[in-house]
């Protein structure tokens, strides 16, 4: 059986799994961007990570919506295979993702973004650039969130431990609480490292340089002062586990959009379509129905 099948053994998929088809997307500073499409058929979807992670953080949940609807997982800039770049600006994302679905022929599309995937996506609807997105899905991210409570995951994410590679950081990650099985997690971290020609074992990601919180967390709270101006329907789906985004928090934002529900998925923390895809999906697919119809 190979990798993704076994995956998707995981989440009750009895066929075989095809890999998905490798992208190479053209940025507007000349610049590649990496993605993954899983699938051709049924209405447009696009999801965007978190920060640190890479579009197989989606793998789970496109294996789950891939026979309805046209899934593309994008690796943003400076993550996974995407090249590396000097402007990591949330605008700059925007740019990226505006290109990348006009290459794609998308006219309109499901947008869905996890963390700082959210937040691009956010921006990115705010921008009113065209293709437009026909929705709006934020996964675990909406204005007074809280980063200082996933202080050990940002220290697991910069520890030494990458250079001992993916079976010590599966094992690091299983000392801290990870519940996933043993193919979850050694798909994961073999997604989001690379070994080089030394030997040497690093994360796969542009690191050099900090990475700019105060600038993400200043668009984040932005929303909140533009969240009357998203006008086509939004979910906020919180994991009901995480300590980065409270209910109350994603309620108040939600009351201040025009068309916002809230979604909690139990047995979830911050990174929701990695905990329970099964449960995240099933809500997708339930707040898209009737805008497909």
């Amino acid at each position: 059986m190979n990798s993704l099948s076994e995956l998707g053994s995981l989440v009750g998929l009895s066929e075989p799994v095809l890999p998905p088809e490798s992208l190479s997307l053209k940025r507007a500073d000349g610049g590649h961007l990496h993605a993954q499409r899983w699938s051709r058929a049924g209405p447009p979807v696009l999801l965007l990570h978190g920060g640190g992670q890479s579009s197989q953080t989606w793998t789970l949940c496109a294996m789950l919506l891939k026979d309805d609807y046209q899934c593309v997982a994008v690796d943003l800039r400076g993550h996974g295979d995407s090249d590396w770049a000097d402007d990591y600006s949330i605008q700059a994302h925007v740019e990226d993702i505006g290109r990348a679905m006009t290459q794609l022929g998308w006219s309109r599309t499901h947008l869905v973004g996890m963390s700082l995937g959210g937040v691009v996506a956010a921006h990115y609807v705010l921008s009113n650039k065209k293709p437009a997105a026909k929705s709006l899905a934020l996964v675990d991210i909406a204005p007074d969130v809280s980063f200082s409570d996933i202080s050990k995951l940002r220290e697991f994410m910069g520890a030494d431990t990458v250079t001992q590679g993916v079976d010590a950081l599966v094992a690091e990650a299983r000392r801290l609480g990870a519940h996933q099985s043993d193919a979850e997690l050694h798909y994961r971290y073999a997604s989001l490292t690379l070994r080089t020609k030394s030997g040497a074992w690093r994360w796969k990601r542009d690191e050099r340089k900090r990475v700019d919180y105060a600038h993400i967390l200043n668009h984040i709270e932005l929303l909140r002062e533009k969240a009357s101006s998203f006008h086509c329907p939004c979910l906020i789906a919180r994991g009901g586990r995480s300590r980065v985004l409270s209910d109350q928090a994603a309620t108040e934002f939600a009351d201040l959009c025009p068309r916002a529900s809230v979604v909690t998925i139990e047995r979830a923390g911050h990174s929701v379509q990695e905990d329970n895809p099964i449960r995240l999906t099933h809500e997708l697919r339930r707040f898209w129905k009737e805008l497909d119809e």
